[in-house]
């Protein structure tokens, strides 16, 4: 009873080893399933298989559970791999791997299944050494071609980063040729708004001075003058305009007759036309009775 008990133990220890090596095994499993469907049925089928034997016989091999176990601490984490997209050079060690997997369990089922007589002749372990050694040298390919798989991604990533460093250094020395020119355009706007305005106000000058010169050329056409100066001319209308305001503006607030006539001494009342012709000169009386003429037609 003690020794079947033993014998459960172990049968449950190896087990529990197997299942280890398959949790580390699935990962590339399931990249080969990737690539062909039957390949990764054939590799669990060949498992359960070793499983089903080894219950069945009943046996505990300590040299094929540390081969095992060894199996399942080297498998790297092949199912990350999956994630990344390995390339050609790096799925063809996996699938090696896979192969000697496959290899390493018929092997074992081989051993269990073999007559008594034969078990005690050979050694397991140095039945299924050349195939565990060829493992270990898969396995350390494959971890060396992640490696430069790995360094391939980085310098990848690398020189994109580069590129698109180089693309905003463009594109900054664009915008700011482009702000350049915007400042460009609106100091020109400026400059263009000012000259706008300075011809403005020269219209506005020369507009106001046609005016004048046309309105003192009637001025002395009604005075009949000729070689007169202009401003005594523009003196003696300001007078006149002046009276003729007040005049009207009494009108309006006296009586409705008619509106006194100009005179001298309603003129005189302006201090402007009093001081113009206290000159008494010829001019200016010349220019007093022009003016007096036109105002009483």
């Amino acid at each position: 009873m003690e020794k079947a008990r033993k014998l459960g133990v172990g049968i449950q220890s190896f087990l529990c080893t197997v299942g280890d090596f398959l949790n580390s095994y699935s990962g590339i499993a399931e990249i080969v399933k990737s690539a062909d469907e039957q390949f990764g049925g054939l590799a669990y089928g060949t498992v359960a298989l070793v499983v089903a034997v080894a219950v069945l016989k009943q046996q505990r091999e300590e040299s094929i559970e540390r081969v095992l176990e060894e199996l399942s601490h080297a498998f790297p984490r092949l199912n990350t791999l999956q994630e990344l997209d390995p390339g050609p050079q790096l799925k063809q060690p996996i699938v090696s791997v896979f192969e000697l997997s496959i290899i390493f369990y018929r092997e074992t089922i081989t051993y269990f299944t073999e007559p008594r007589r034969l078990l005690k002749a050979m050694s397991p372990s140095e039945i299924k050494m050349e195939t565990v050694c060829k493992l270990r040298m898969t396995l350390l390919e494959v971890c060396k071609e992640c490696e430069i798989f790995m360094l391939q991604k980085l310098e990848n990533v690398a020189s994109e980063l580069r590129r698109i460093k180089l693309e905003l250094q463009e594109m900054t020395i664009r915008l700011e040729a482009v702000s350049d020119t915007t400042g460009s355009i609106e100091i020109r706007g400026l400059d263009t708004n000012v000259r706008v305005q300075e011809n403005q106000w020269r219209l506005r000058q020369d507009a106001e001075s046609r005016a004048k010169s046309k309105a003192l050329s009637e001025l002395k056409g009604q005075m009949q003058l000729k070689n007169v100066e202009e401003q005594p001319i523009l003196d003696v209308a300001s007078s006149v305009k002046q009276v003729l305001t007040a005049g009207l503006s009494q009108r309006r607030r006296k009586t409705r007759g008619p509106l006194q006539q100009i005179s001298k001494a309603m003129l005189m009342q302006d201090g402007n036309f009093l001081s113009w012709s206290e000159e008494k000169t010829l001019q200016c009386s010349f220019l007093l009775e022009r003016t007096m003429g036109i105002a009483y037609q």
